[in-house]
């Protein structure tokens, strides 16, 4: 599983937020995206990643936010 900002390209989304993304097994994704919107990340969206067992997840985040997003992930992945 993997975190990483995605391109903002061809979005109508301000500079000042980052479009998160997550990819993992897709068995994990609902559990993954319930936990981080309970610590207060919104997940815009899914799709298959390029893996066919895999998901991405999207969250919209604040830039002077992504530090704590990337925590919480960390937290998140180690309690998978």
């Amino acid at each position: 599983m993997k975190c990483y900002e995605r391109s903002r390209a061809d979005t109508e989304i301000p500079s000042e937020f980052a479009i998160m993304a997550i990819v993992g097994p897709e068995s994990k994704m609902d559990d993954i995206a319930t936990l981080l919107t309970k610590a207060g990340f919104f997940c815009t969206g899914r799709e298959l990643a390029e893996k066919d067992e895999e998901r991405e997840l999207y969250f919209i985040v604040p830039r002077w936010e992504i530090g704590a997003f990337r925590k919480q992930w960390k937290a998140v992945k180690a309690g998978l």
